[in-house]
């Protein structure tokens, strides 16, 4: 890899600028996750809202972040409505869709991640372009059937150190998984369930305090509910 700057050949004082509010950039739309994780949407909203004139954004940059405010905006609603990324109405799915489109930064990243653990979708990170048909198919749902309802509960809710997870299987039922995303659809863990019933002890000293999403999956039936991690 050729190096960029040497002390016979340093970069020119307008490519080290940019280059400093591409990372100052990046930083602040990482506070504006960490914001909207921790419950202040508001902040979130203000901070993002701010940042075309505080790094003078432009042309594709000031596109792409646009992108950006409208993914915040969408969580945002989320948040204020108590609702969970599996209880996405279709205008909000239709709205993740066309980010992921025409987005190709930080906000089409987490749009796939919110469709692929939300809706089930599948993509291909293929080398080569491909019909966008292909990229993605709805999960296959099934009737609803009481006797096929899952039990996932997290406690204790909030939680700091240690969260414990007990879960029941229906009858018929011999494995699922149970899975932790952010806030943004970003799968933090798994863990492959065999048992009928248990608990499942998860040690969470390692995460920040936020909104996070845990599911329980199995013959194609699903169960979530939010965790909240405290400091």
């Amino acid at each position: 890899m050729e190096q960029l700057e040497t002390k016979d050949n340093p970069l020119p004082e307008t490519v080290r600028a940019w280059m400093a509010a591409e990372q100052s950039a990046a930083f602040d739309r990482q506070l504006v996750d960490n914001l909207l994780g921790d419950g202040y949407a508001t902040e979130a909203l203000e901070l993002a809202a701010l940042m075309p004139d505080l790094y003078g954004l432009q042309d594709e940059a000031l596109v792409e972040h646009n992108h950006f405010v409208s993914l915040k905006a969408l969580q945002a609603d989320l948040l204020a409505g108590n609702r969970t990324l599996m209880e996405l109405d279709a205008g909000e799915v239709s709205q993740l869709e066309t980010i992921l489109a025409q987005s190709t930064g930080r906000a089409g990243i987490q749009a796939r991640n919110m469709l692929a653990f939300a809706q089930g979708y599948t993509y291909c990170d293929c080398p080569t372009e491909v019909d966008s048909s292909l990229k993605q198919t709805n999960a296959t749902t099934k009737p609803f059937n009481p006797e096929q309802l899952l039990h996932i509960e997290a406690s204790p809710n909030p939680a700091k150190h240690w969260v414990s997870f007990t879960y029941e299987l229906p009858m018929g039922m011999s494995e699922a998984v149970l899975e932790v995303a952010d806030a943004t659809g970003r799968l933090l863990g798994s863990e492959k369930l065999s048992n009928n019933k248990g608990q499942s002890l998860w040690d969470i000293r390692g995460m920040s305090a936020g909104v996070y999403y845990y599911r329980l999956t199995g013959n194609g039936f699903a169960k979530s509910d939010k965790l909240i991690i405290v400091e």
